[in-house]
This record gives C-alpha cells, structure tokens and sequence, in this order.
C-alpha cells in the first residue's frame, strides 16, 4: 500500500538511550512509499535505503540540514526502485567509503526485477569508484560501535511475480549499539518469523 505523501519531508527521529559518551541516532526521512533511514554516532554514518531518484531532494536536503559530510556506508535492502534509486544521487553529492547490496544489484533480471532500480545507483558507483561489497546472510559488519548482521534471506528467488521475488530478496539486518538490537526488515515477506526468532524490536515503515 502506498503511504500518504502529504507530509513527505517531515521526519521520525529515535534516540536511543544508551549509557554511552554519545547516543546513537535515527533518521526516518519520510519519501512516500519505501525507506530513507540515516543512522549516526558522533563519528559513524551510514544510510539504510535512501527512496526513489523523484524524492532525492527531498532525502539531500535533509542530510545536508543534518550537517552530514560524508558516509561511511550506504546500504541496500532489495532492488526496488522506492528503497536504493536515491543512493545515486547520494553518492554523486557525498563521499561514500563503500556501499553494500545484496548478489543481485548486478544480475537484475526484467523478469522478476525492475532494473530501473540500478540503473541511477550503478552509474553513481561507477562514476565515483566507490567499492561494492555484496551481502549475504552470515556477514557481519561494524561502523565503529555499531554492529550489523545480516540475517536474510536465507533463499534467492530468480524467478517470479516481480514484487513478491525482490521482497522475498530483502536483506534483514540486525544493528547492535549498546544494549539495544533493532531490526531492519526491507520488504521481507516473512519478517514476522525472524522477529520471533531474532527477539529484537524492528523497523517496517514501507
């Protein structure tokens, strides 16, 4: 279902409490359907998803009121175009040391996978030279004290009703900072289930 984009902009800010020199921060710059999350500590940030190229504006003006200079990572969760197309338009404006996408961002395929997905984001990163790093299950990655691990999806569909193949291909990831365990679901169709497994509270504002 599509959200209601008459208040597109505005901005859902958690700060987590944690006994630490500085809080971790989270950013969910509203783009209409899909994601836009900037996650920062005082000396890490990185974006989870970043919305469609139309809305790049929309997500590039609030980063630049935040103060941000550069970003340790961006990360896709699937290759659909309301969650990574803006990543392009991101990289092009901000240093990025790297970027992390789940096997397909390079083997999209027309018939369960809209490629204009990759199409802003692939010229981006070849443009700038960022380095690409594919993420699967079983990675672990960590920004200063934040930790990510990607859980999902265990299975790659390749074949299918377009929508229901990439949501089925959403990356799942874990963020550890402190105490607190969140996660980040993408469009996973069977996010519930981790959740149950995992424990940890999560994030779906698609």
């Amino acid at each position: 279902m599509e959200n209601d984009r008459s208040d597109e902009g505005k901005i859902k800010k958690i700060n987590c409490n944690i006994k630490k020199s500085y809080d971790l921060e989270m950013h969910f710059i509203n783009v209409g359907r899909g994601d836009a999350i900037l996650i920062r500590t005082a000396d890490k940030t990185i974006m989870i998803d970043g919305g469609y190229y139309s809305t790049k504006n929309t997500v590039l003006s609030y980063i630049k009121a935040l103060g941000v200079t550069k970003f340790d990572a961006l990360i896709g969760s699937h290759m659909h175009n309301d969650h990574i197309q803006a990543h392009g338009p991101i990289i092009d404006n901000y240093p990025v040391d790297k970027v992390y996408y789940p096997q397909d961002i390079h083997t999209c395929n027309p018939t369960y996978c809209n490629s204009l997905a990759q199409k802003y984001v692939l010229d981006s990163i070849k443009k700038n030279k960022i380095p690409q790093i594919i993420i699967k299950p079983g990675d672990h990655l960590e920004f200063g004290e934040m930790i990510i691990d990607v859980i999902a999806p265990l299975h790659t569909k390749t074949t299918g009703q377009m929508h229901n193949a990439e949501n089925y291909n959403s990356s799942n990831f874990i963020l550890t900072y402190g105490k607190n365990r969140i996660m980040f679901t993408g469009d996973y169709v069977q996010s519930n289930n981790l959740l149950k497994k995992y424990g940890t509270d999560y994030f779906d504002i698609d």
